[in-house]
């Protein structure tokens, strides 16, 4: 449909019927679905200093300095390592234990640390629920000083179910 003599919209326009709606508030645009839920945006790769970037760009950016690694921790008690080992001289700077799938059975515990000898070196498990779906940060306790693989382990008697991902995080200076 045609509309001549319109000069702008209102501050809230929506894509198609029900679709989501971009909403430009004081010095901000949020992208919503229709019930005010944020969505993504997916946006080019910047190429001016007044573009936005992406978080590929960013992380080549990076490099090898800062990298990451994620370790999916099954539902079976047992050792779950990393595919990448920290570099030696990096430094951890974040473990992130994301509990997609509530673990069943008595105590489940994710012991996590730099090595089958150190299993808890980074954290013991003790303040973490493996129980409910949720995400936590662990506070960092070690910092690495060798090429270390990350393990995870898993344990508990009459585990069948459940699932996390160990996300680490990881820097090193050149």
């Amino acid at each position: 449909m045609k509309q001549y003599g319109v000069t702008g919209v209102a501050n809230v326009l929506q894509l198609g019927r029900q679709g989501n709606h971009i909403t430009g508030a004081t010095g901000e645009i949020v992208l919503q679905d229709n019930e005010g839920t944020p969505v993504k945006a997916t946006i080019a790769d910047g190429i001016r200093s007044d573009h936005a970037a992406t978080v590929g760009q960013l992380n080549n950016l990076a490099g090898a300095l800062v990298s990451n690694d994620l370790i999916t921790v099954g539902d079976t008690p047992g050792t779950f390592t990393s595919s990448i080992p920290v570099p030696t001289g990096a430094k951890i700077v974040e473990v992130m234990v994301n509990v997609t799938s509530n673990y069943n059975g008595t105590n489940p515990l994710l012991k996590i640390g730099t090595s089958a000898t150190n299993a808890s070196n980074i954290d013991d498990g003790y303040g973490s629920d493996l129980t409910a779906i949720d995400s936590f940060l662990l506070p960092i306790r070690f910092a690495t000083g060798e090429n270390a693989q990350i393990v995870c382990t898993l344990e508990g008697t009459g585990i069948t179910q459940g699932e996390a991902l160990v996300s680490v995080r990881w820097a090193k200076d050149n």
